[in-house]
């Protein structure tokens, strides 16, 4: 009797064990997948991060500018208006010779600010490129042995600086974009499929498909550029058998 028990409960046991090893993959599966979107995330955020800051005082020194660009704007009018007033009088030399270095003075300044948009742009997107290659690199490296087969693709609209100029004139007063704190944004979404080939006894094969995102911006808070991040969504899209 004792022998018949003792072969009941090993046999209860061994019945069981399939459950519990797949209870187990699957708690091992959601505490390595809850691991890779947070290095998913950091790795995208820290580089966001990073280039924000580079480019929050590119941005500063061009809005610092305005001041100087609607004065050269207005001396500029003023030099234009004496240059017609000289038509035909001794004064015209010395008046077109005003006008001549405003004009000069602002071309400079055209290509300084442009200058400071095209670093910026660079800036931003090269961070941007290299980010989305990061992140190839950081889900490959944090995908365990259960996944057969796994795809990842990350994409993201090219970040630039949100400044628009006031007039198509040479040296314009820049502003910010309204939905500047969007516009700014160095965001990422990136979606991967996850294959998993279990043993018989636990999952059957699996696609599981996840979606993630990061964003990082500037916000002006006391008139300075603040850096922040934006509350990205994850979510498991689909899991088919």
């Amino acid at each position: 009797m004792i022998t018949n028990n003792r072969g009941y409960a090993l046999a209860s046991s061994l019945a069981i064990l399939p459950i519990l090893l797949s209870a187990f993959i699957v708690a091992y599966f959601f505490m390595e997948q809850l691991h890779l979107e947070l290095s998913l995330k950091q790795s995208c955020r820290r580089d966001g991060i990073t280039a924000q800051r580079r480019v929050q005082p590119l941005l500063t020194q061009l809005l610092g500018l305005n001041s100087k660009a609607g004065l050269l704007r207005t001396q500029h009018q003023l030099a234009k208006q004496a240059v017609l007033r000289c038509l035909n009088l001794p004064c015209l030399p010395a008046a077109l010779k005003v006008e001549q270095r405003i004009h000069f003075a602002r071309q400079k300044l055209d290509l300084l600010q442009k200058n400071l948009i095209t670093q910026s742009n660079i800036i931003l997107r090269s961070s941007h490129m290299n980010t989305r290659r990061r992140l190839f690199e950081v889900f490959h490296q944090n995908t365990s042995l259960l996944s057969a087969k796994s795809q990842f693709t990350a994409s993201g609209n090219d970040p630039a600086l949100a400044v628009v100029p006031e007039s198509t004139d040479i040296a314009p007063v820049y502003r910010t974009k309204r939905d500047f704190l969007s516009a700014q944004a160095f965001a990422l979404n990136w979606q991967y499929r996850r294959i998993f080939a279990s043993p018989r006894f636990a999952l059957n094969k699996q696609d599981i498909d996840f979606e993630s995102s990061c964003s990082v911006s500037l916000k002006r808070e006391s008139e300075k550029w603040k850096v922040v991040i934006a509350e990205g969504k994850s979510s498991l899209k689909s899991w088919s058998y």
